[in-house]
């Protein structure tokens, strides 16, 4: 170990190159070796907190008291709230829900540098003073993420016409993907939206969750787009979840007979890569608008998800020919899905760039996977597939992933799960996958969509000189089929 000597004429870009790949442990050691040391490492030690139990918390917060010490709170740059699999913060919210708040904007005052906030816990929301002294305090932030959050009777909106949730300024980066959080927003969402937009003219990404059933939202005539028309995100490159509770009339925005303020809001945003549409159903005398129009629209589109019909003009024109990640999602439509689907992969260009596909057909007939065949012609080199598509039989899709042979991570939905655990059980599953991973030489990971998350199956495949060896994963590591969160 270099000594503090060393320490005084190396310079400091050079100590920080070396010590910024380091993990927290080897951080750790590092910081107890001397003083100066410890001056190097604190910075990298304490850049991202990783905050998920009442000690984590306590133990912060603690540290603020003992002046003798670097003051840490400085040093955070992100703060990360993830109870993982531990449940520790559910269980505080349900005792002593003051306290956890008290903790928490103790933490907030004492790190003025923080730019990064994520809250990752499934089961608690943050209290709305947490919002707050978050935006009082750290006035550097430029990243929030929210998700995860469940919850069947609480809306971020509420009566609330400027929710704390949607009130942040000077954003770079802006997620808010919880499952239930505005789940019923009111009229003033968009306006609300529209206006935080406006205080962040530099955001390049944002992440709305949005229900996509909701076609119409009650009493809300409100578009987020006409009241942004005169504004323009020079920075903006990620828009995932445009629905109807923030654009109204969204379906139509490739509506050629359709004057749409959110297609002039994309036109203004010529940087943007990838975009994301909430679910929707086809509205009548819908006239697409043609390939070079949207061409000049979407001049550097790569990642794409929507309902069919949105996903189809784009496919058909030379955007599909630098599509990267594609989803169409399809849950809730019936009888005219098949129609619409087929057409869409009937016109749809090759997509040689196409590395990750989930196509959401619950309801769909067996036919469809017929036609998703003719999508996976087109995109050669997938290395990502998810199949919810409902099936009977393991050969089928056999017979589709022949198709995509470079395929590394599949995703598939059985029609009848019963009769495929009664029929094949885990004996008949693994020698399935066995020959599956022999006709694609790089598949490693597959998982099986259950009707819930207990239901579910992951496996790993792993190869040596003995052959192909097929393993039940545990379900924890989930997050390797992350392209499952479509669905």
């Amino acid at each position: 170990m270099p000594s503090s000597t060393i320490v005084s004429v190396v310079p400091p870009e050079i100590w920080g190159s070396i010590i910024c790949d380091m993990n927290l442990s080897d951080l750790s050691i590092l910081s107890l070796v001397c003083r100066e040391w410890q001056m190097i490492a604190l910075p990298y030690l304490y850049h991202t907190l990783y905050l998920g139990r009442i000690s984590h918390l306590e133990q912060f917060t603690k540290r603020f008291n003992d002046q003798s010490n670097t003051p840490i709170g400085k040093l955070v740059r992100g703060l990360v709230i993830d109870d993982g699999s531990g449940w520790d913060l559910k269980v505080l919210d349900s005792s002593t829900p003051l306290y956890i708040t008290s903790l928490f904007k103790l933490i907030l005052i004492h790190t003025p540098g923080l730019e990064s906030f994520t809250w990752k816990v499934l089961f608690m929301h943050p209290d709305e003073e947490i919002i707050e002294c978050l935006q009082t305090h750290c006035t550097n932030l430029k990243s929030f993420s929210f998700g995860g959050f469940y919850s069947s009777g609480y809306s971020f909106a509420g009566e609330d016409s400027n929710p704390p949730i949607l009130r942040f300024k000077n954003l770079q980066n802006y997620s808010f993907t919880s499952i239930t959080g505005l789940s019923h927003p009111n009229k003033s969402l968009a306006t609300s939206f529209s206006s935080m937009l406006q205080d962040s003219p530099d955001m390049r990404t944002v992440r709305l969750a949005c229900e996509r059933r909701d076609a119409v939202v009650s009493g809300s005539q409100i578009s987020f787009s006409k009241q942004l028309q005169h504004t323009q995100l020079r920075s903006l490159n990620v828009f995932l979840g445009i629905g109807a509770a923030i654009e109204p009339d969204f379906h139509r925005v490739f509506d050629s007979s359709y004057n749409s303020s959110l297609r002039a809001f994309l036109a203004r945003h010529s940087n943007l890569r990838s975009l994301e549409f909430g679910w929707a159903e086809q509205p009548g005398n819908y006239e697409p608008l043609g390939s070079s129009e949207l061409e000049i629209i979407l001049p550097s589109l790569k990642d794409l998800r929507g309902p069919t019909f949105l996903c189809a003009p784009i496919l058909s024109s030379n955007i599909a020919s630098r599509i990267e990640s594609l989803a169409i999602l399809d849950a809730f439509a019936y009888d005219e899905l098949v129609s619409s689907f087929h057409m869409c992969m009937c016109s749809a260009k090759d997509m040689p760039l196409l590395n990750s596909l989930a196509i959401d057909l619950y309801y769909g007939s067996q036919e469809n996977l017929d036609i998703v065949s003719e999508l996976l012609k087109r995109a050669p080199d997938l290395e990502e597939l998810c199949l919810g598509v409902s099936f009977d039989e393991l050969h089928k899709v056999i017979e589709l992933i022949r198709l995509v042979p470079k395929i590394r991570k599949l995703s598939i939905r059985p029609a009848s799960f019963d009769m495929m655990r009664l029929d094949s059980g885990e004996y008949g599953w693994k020698q399935c996958l066995s020959f599956m991973a022999q006709i694609c030489p790089n598949l490693q990971y597959v998982h099986e969509l259950g009707p819930s998350y207990d239901d579910t199956s992951f496996w790993t495949i792993s190869r040596n000189q003995e052959g192909v060896e097929v393993m039940v994963t545990d379900s924890t590591q989930s997050a390797l089929f992350a392209i499952c969160d479509v669905l």
